[in-house]
């Protein structure tokens, strides 16, 4: 696997740009009607506030360990509690 700069920065750039094309793709699609477009509303709502309360948590638990970049900061720790006790990357997770 190539490094892509020092700390994995090119890692990190490529992940923005992915996010990127989800968001334009959910906004290029086709637009649903009816019940469906409702009970889709409603579970993506559901979906967002709990994948938004996964990363705060993880956010919150790593707290002086969070970077960016795929490689950990010089002296960080490994995380082994809160979110982390249940899943290794809750923030991507989320």
């Amino acid at each position: 696997m190539p490094d892509l700069g020092r700390r994995g920065e090119g890692w990190f750039m490529l992940q923005l740009l992915l996010f990127a094309v989800i968001a334009v793709s959910g906004a290029a699609g086709p637009a649903w009607s009816g019940p469906w477009r409702a009970a889709a509303v409603a579970a993506g709502a559901a979906l967002i506030a709990v994948g938004g309360l996964l990363a705060a948590r993880g956010v919150l638990d790593l707290r002086e360990n969070l970077t960016p970049y795929p490689r950990p900061l010089p002296g960080a720790r490994l995380v082994e509690s809160g979110a982390y006790k249940l899943a290794r990357h809750p923030i991507y997770a989320a």
